[in-house]
């Protein structure tokens, strides 16, 4: 019989299992207490303490890997002009911004996001990396993407680059979604949005900030 594999799962979802786990691992005790040792107290109290570690044991270590992404995906703030590129996972992609290019962070469970002003001197080779990490990673998708785009200027070369990313995550993902952001007012960068929607075909929710 082969190993059940829950990896690639999302942490809820991990947790859920677990939960059920330690539910079922509860229930065991107190059934063979009771039948076994015919002693129901002593099972019960046994069983919802291990238990109660279990579930406390779950919470401290889903609350210490959220601390150490946070602290890794943290919006670096700008001190240099060429990018740096750097992984925080085997299966993340970060991208440290600078003054001329973007924050990225592409997360393995489908939260994307690019951030500030991208104007690079060299376009192509500061999406060359994004665009083997996404098709890496459309080798096996989350199934449900997020693309959060909130750029306050791109030029027409970047528009065309992000206008290939969304398309291969739209063609390839079960459901993908792109929250585009832009300032009050802003309606150059609305109506590239908006051109983005009609080339690629894909949802956007359109957001004002």
């Amino acid at each position: 019989m082969g190993k059940i594999q829950i990896d690639h799962l999302p942490e809820w979802q991990k947790s859920i299992i677990v939960f059920l786990a330690l539910i079922g691992g509860l229930a065991l005790i107190i059934i063979v207490g009771q039948i076994v040792y015919e002693n129901f107290t002593v099972f019960a109290i046994i069983g919802v303490s291990l238990y109660v570690f279990g579930v406390l044991f779950i919470l401290i270590r889903n609350r210490i890997k959220k601390s150490r992404h946070d602290i890794e995906s943290e919006n670096i703030k700008e001190d240099e002009d060429v990018p740096t590129l750097r992984t925080i996972s085997l299966n993340d992609l970060f991208i440290k911004q600078t003054k001329n290019t973007p924050f990225v962070l592409f997360g393995k469970y489908g939260k994307f996001q690019i951030s500030g002003r991208s104007i690079p001197e060299d376009g192509c080779l500061f999406f060359e990396p994004i665009f083997d990490w996404v098709a890496d990673y459309l080798k096996n998708p989350n199934s449900f993407v997020v693309l959060t785009i909130d750029i306050e200027y791109m030029n027409d070369i970047i528009s065309k680059f992000l206008l290939r990313i969304i398309k291969d995550l739209h063609q390839n993902c079960n459901y993908f979604k792109v929250k585009w952001v832009s300032e009050k007012g802003d309606a150059d960068m609305y109506e590239l949005g908006q051109i983005i929607h009609e080339s690629s075909e894909c949802n956007i929710e359109f957001i004002e900030k």
